[in-house]
C-alpha cells in the first residue's frame, strides 16, 4: 500500500535525526502537524468484545515511508509487526487486554492521527501509576514511543458529546533489528 502522509519538514532526514536525542531521553515523542490526515481505502472490521474493546479495524501491509521515518527518528534497524488503522465512535474505546493480544513488548510504536477533527480523548500509553504518556486527539498528530515490556496502551472511551464524529488512528509497530 502506497501512503504519503508525513508533512514537510519531517519528511527530511537531517529534521528527524535531531530530534533523535530528544526521543532517547523521554521514550516518547509527541509531533503537533506531522502528518496529512488522509485515509486510505480499506475494508473495515468490527471488534466488540467488552474485557478488549469496541472499534473498527483495519489491517494494512507496511509502509515504507513510516518504516523509514521510525528507523531514522530512533536510528536503529526495525522490523514491521503490523500496521492497522482503529477507528472508535461514540462508546468506542480499546482496553490494555487489547493492547496485550498484538503488541510489541520491546520495539517502537507510531501513532498517527488521520481524524477529520478534534472529537476525542487522548490515547494513554502507561507503564506505571504515575509512569504515562497522553497522545492527544488531534488531527495532524504523530506520536513514537519506545515501547518497554510493563508498557501497554488503552484508547479512552468516547462519550456522546463526539455524536457522530470518528477518532481514526493508525498505529504501526517495529522490534528493533531486522
Amino acid at each position: 500500500m502506497v501512503l504519503s502522509v508525513i508533512r514537510a519538514p519531517f519528511d527530511r532526514m537531517e529534521v528527524l535525526e535531531r530530534l533523535r536525542p530528544a526521543l532517547a531521553a523521554r521514550g516518547s515523542l509527541i509531533l503537533p502537524r506531522t502528518c496529512e490526515p488522509k485515509l486510505p481505502r480499506v475494508r473495515w472490521r468490527k471488534l466488540e468484545l467488552a474485557t478488549r474493546g469496541r472499534y473498527d479495524f483495519a489491517e494494512i501491509g507496511s509502509v515504507a515511508e513510516l518504516h523509514r521515518f521510525a528507523e531514522v527518528l530512533t536510528g536503529q534497524p526495525l522490523k514491521p509487526v503490523w500496521t492497522r488503522l482503529y477507528r472508535f465512535r461514540h462508546r468506542g474505546y480499546a482496553l490494555f487486554f487489547d493492547d496485550a493480544q498484538s503488541r510489541v513488548a520491546t520495539g517502537v510504536e507510531l501513532t498517527l492521527d488521520l481524524s477529520r477533527a478534534i472529537a476525542g480523548p487522548s490515547a494513554v500509553y502507561q507503564s506505571g501509576p504515575s509512569e504515562r504518556i497522553e497522545v492527544p486527539q488531534l488531527p495532524g498528530v504523530v506520536a513514537i514511543v519506545l515501547r518497554t515490556p510493563g508498557m501497554f496502551r488503552y484508547d479512552r472511551y468516547l462519550p456522546a458529546a463526539v455524536g457522530r464524529a470518528t477518532v481514526v488512528r493508525l498505529r504501526a509497530a517495529y522490534a528493533y533489528g531486522r
